[in-house]
């Protein structure tokens, strides 16, 4: 997992979470509440790491029930 931060030019910081080839932004007003937005990009993260984990899970499921015959 990497987390970079930098502040933007209204003040606010920018937030970039990424983890095994997914990435989130967000934007927080002040230094003390990044470790928190910290923490909520990550778990979106995640749930859609479990989501697409999920889907390549059935599609490997279906494809072993039907597998390709030759013609």
């Amino acid at each position: 997992m990497a987390t970079t931060f930098k502040t933007t030019e209204d003040g606010c910081i920018e937030i970039v979470v990424t983890k095994d080839g997914f990435t989130e932004v967000g934007w927080v007003s002040s230094m003390h509440l990044v470790y928190g937005k910290e923490k909520q990009l990550l778990e979106v993260i995640e749930r859609k790491a479990s989501v697409v984990f999920a889907e390549i899970s059935e599609l490997e499921r279906q494809a072993m029930t039907n597998p390709i015959h030759d013609a």
